[in-house]
């Protein structure tokens, strides 16, 4: 039995509000844990949860805060909203030796053990699976989800341990609608009947002349439907949740105070790169230092929007608050259009190779982020004819992945800090370039979707030490000076757990249904 739990919605998938550092290894985890959660409900007494890590590097899952974040989803902190925060106020009781963290909450005893097993298959597609094997006293399951990148998730099965009932696919859906992150499959049944059911750029231009609408209103349109809501509701929830949160994530980050395990020196010295003058050249400047702040409150564990991911958060809401705050001919409601202009650009790119770092690399994440900040760009600074106009920031999203191909996934100790944070700020600048060159019509005669067939054998050639997550780590990460760095840094990361790895035959014979 399985569920794809991802659907392919602006608000919802492209661009939603997540805790950081990582969409597939923070806020995929947390997702995970919640809908284990909202599947058992209520727990009685003790549980006890066993949690499998299956593919990836300890360390990625560790500095990512993988595992606070299925505890936190299984304690019923929701994901999907700022009640999240509650989980690093919670002083959980850790030992370095042992994998194993005990709390009582809400007069419940939990008992969490973490394992990781590295040679657990895992098909194209996914960035790592986890298993949760968990029971109280009356009831219990195994569920084996999948981290897909980018947040999404999917629960491939889920097998009752003990108690009555068999748990269905059906049941999982209902759990999972309440949670607040499901679509109705009538109103996709829907889009796939309109005019707005498109998967490569070909047929969002073809979609542009026969609808004869720009680009931002095919988007809106499309969300509509889609999530069936009137067009108000659509631009009020991107005004109020996305746009919002961006504004807030780059107002806080600026503060320079906010830092993760390795980025400390960074904010040190952006409250210094701050006061420095940058005559003519304040615009490129100011785009960089807010990519750079966004990314200081994504590695703290804060909430930014995801678009598309945590590791490239920090570009796209650098460019539309730089246009918004420092150029008058923008207003909000502008900003507001183009945000949608730019979700819409993502949406082909993930519907035809993927944004997830784990599976084509940093090309897949910065470089459509950076594709997704071009798009913006066009959208409020040309002043073509709509079908021209389409046409430019269609061109302006594909030479932003020409000038992203092959850039490999390397963090440092598998963290969303070093190089991101920096990636961040180049693509974010980058985008600049990306958009004057598509208003010039220097766009080339290579096609969109011949782009994005490059993009992914490229990403499919990398080698999987150039993918986040990977079990070697490779590029930057593999420097002396990285590997010292971490070694020094490792100790700080809290709670201090040893994954417990089982041998091979063990867990095959323990869970021989998953294989």
């Amino acid at each position: 039995m399985t569920l794809r739990i991802h659907k392919m919605s602006i608000l919802n998938n492209i661009m939603r509000p997540i805790y950081g550092p990582s969409s597939s290894h923070t806020f995929a985890p947390a997702r995970i844990g919640y809908h284990t959660r909202k599947i058992m409900n209520p727990f009685v007494c003790k549980v006890h949860a066993k949690i499998f890590f299956l593919r990836g590097a300890e360390e990625a899952f560790r500095g990512h805060k993988s595992d606070i974040a299925v505890i936190g989803g299984l304690l019923n902190f929701s994901p999907f909203n700022e009640e999240f925060k509650k989980i690093m106020s919670l002083k959980l009781n850790d030992n370095e030796s042992s994998n194993k963290i005990e709390y009582k909450l809400n007069s419940i005893d939990y008992i969490f053990e973490f394992f990781l097993i590295p040679y657990f298959p895992i098909e194209k597609g996914v960035a790592f699976k986890i298993l949760i094997d968990i029971t109280d006293e009356e009831k219990g399951i195994s569920l084996l989800a999948s981290s897909l990148g980018g947040g999404d998730i999917e629960i491939n099965h889920a097998f009752p341990i003990k108690g009555k009932g068999i748990i269905t696919s059906q049941q999982i859906a209902s759990k999972v609608k309440q949670s607040g992150s499901y679509v109705d499959p009538e109103q996709i049944q829907k889009l796939s009947q309109s005019d707005y059911n498109f998967n490569s750029f070909q047929e969002l231009i073809e979609c542009g002349i026969k609808t004869n609408l720009s680009l931002s209103k095919i988007a809106i349109e499309r969300e509509k439907i889609l999530l069936n809501k009137k067009e108000g509701e659509i631009l009020e929830f991107m005004k109020n949740r996305n746009w919002s949160l961006m504004k807030d994530s780059i107002e806080l980050g600026y503060k320079g105070s906010h830092h993760g395990i390795l980025s400390k020196d960074i904010a040190k010295n952006f409250k210094d790169l701050k006061k420095r003058q940058f005559k003519g050249r304040e615009f490129i400047a100011l785009t960089a230092y807010y990519a750079i702040a966004v990314m200081l409150v994504n590695s703290s564990m804060g909430r930014v929007v995801s678009c598309p991911t945590g590791g490239a958060a920090g570009i796209v809401p650098a460019v539309a608050y730089n246009y918004f705050k420092h150029q008058d001919s923008n207003s909000e409601e502008d900003i507001i259009q183009s945000l949608f202009t730019a979700g819409l650009i993502c949406l082909i790119i993930k519907s035809n190779v993927s944004v997830s770092g784990a599976q084509h690399g940093c090309a897949a994440e910065c470089g459509t982020a950076r594709a997704m900040a071009a798009a913006l760009e066009v959208d409020l600074l040309s002043t073509q004819e709509m079908r021209e106009k389409n046409m430019q920031i269609i061109n302006a999203s594909k030479i932003a992945l020409i000038n992203s191909l092959g850039l490999p996934c390397d963090p440092i100790g598998g963290l969303v800090e070093i190089p991101c944070i920096k990636r961040n700020g180049s693509s974010a600048v980058g985008s600049h370039i990306d958009c004057l060159m598509a208003l010039s019509n220097l766009d080339g005669f290579i096609k969109p979707d011949e782009v994005l067939s490059v993009m992914k054998k490229v990403g499919e050639d990398l080698k999987s030490c150039y993918k986040e997550g990977s079990n070697g780590l490779g590029g930057l990460a593999t420097t002396d000076s990285a590997q010292e760095k971490m070694k020094k840094n490792m100790k700080k990361i809290k709670p201090k757990l040893t994954y417990k790895p089982l041998k091979k035959e063990c867990f095959k014979q323990q869970y021989k249904d998953f294989f």
